[in-house]
């Protein structure tokens, strides 16, 4: 969380000192997830991506929270906040679980 702070414009870079397998969860983390193929969240938003969103989430602290709001955008000193879009309706997509059963629509009529 500190290399965050070292971040301010675009171009910066810091050196981390993480190992791959430190960012990965538990194998026994990994069983349990939900799968639905969806788009970018950035534009022109195309619908080109798998998301996985695993059933087991990840914990923040207080101060890991606050160093990610506090963050800035790389172009001025414009706090990166509000940087969400609306969430979209389900349609026609299948949302999967990790047992390979689409979910009923009804059940996820928002992702």
């Amino acid at each position: 969380m500190n290399a965050i702070g070292r971040i301010h414009h675009k171009g910066d870079t810091t050196f981390l000192n993480v190992t791959l397998q430190e960012l990965i969860p538990e194998p026994k983390d990994l069983a349990l997830y939900f799968r639905y193929q969806g788009s970018l969240t950035t534009p022109p938003c195309s619908e080109i991506v798998t998301w996985t969103l695993f059933t087991k989430t990840i914990k923040l602290s207080r101060r890991q929270f606050q160093a990610i709001y506090t963050s800035q955008y790389y172009h001025g000193n414009i706090p990166m906040v509000e940087n969400f879009r609306p969430v979209n309706k389900l349609g026609a997509r299948q949302v999967f679980t990790s047992d390979s059963r689409a979910l009923v629509s009804k059940l996820c009529g928002y992702i």
